[in-house]
């Protein structure tokens, strides 16, 4: 079993992965890697203490509040969080749609090399486009990033799939 202070820096770098920046996150994923390399059943020791610390931070239940009145002023305060929150929420989706709909104007291109006997991927963004993509948010970028990823997908399997469907035919 991996050391404690080992396990503890696997949780913290695990935590960079899972909620990081972009360069944060690819970074830490390239560090579990390593660790977990390092340290045989690293990520599984790392779960055991995750869930042995919860056991122990988990005290006997509380004693009921005791009773009081409901001010119409707390409801309505309740109900202003719970709207603020999904406003929030409804603001970073949307976001993200910006992020994709800003993809949508960079172009792909395939040709062929005559050189190299190979195919060509190429991204064509227009220096608009990279002006705006500089100033996106996180949210936004990560739009414009699923945006670049899916027209990517799209060229790939024209490429790899669009040929077995002529060869069965």
């Amino acid at each position: 079993m991996p050391p404690e202070s080992v396990i503890r820096r696997y949780i913290k770098v695990k935590a960079l992965a899972l909620g990081g920046a972009p360069g944060e996150r690819d970074n830490a994923i390239t560090i579990l890697a390593a660790m977990e390399a390092r340290h045989h059943g690293l990520r599984e020791a790392a779960n055991k203490y995750v869930r042995e610390r919860a056991r122990q931070r988990t005290a006997p239940p509380p004693s009921p509040p005791p009773k009081r009145r409901v001010h119409f002023e707390d409801i309505l305060g309740g109900f202003a969080g719970f709207a603020r929150g999904f406003s929030d929420f409804a603001e970073g989706i949307g976001n993200v749609v910006d992020g994709r709909r800003l993809a949508r104007e960079v172009r792909v291109a395939l040709r062929a090399s005559n050189k190299s006997d190979s195919l060509i991927l190429q991204f064509k963004i227009p220096q608009s486009t990279l002006t705006d993509a500089v100033e996106l948010n996180p949210f936004q970028f990560q739009g414009f990033k699923e945006g670049l990823h899916a027209k990517l997908d799209e060229v790939l399997e024209e490429i790899f799939f669009d040929d077995e469907a002529e060869q069965s035919d």
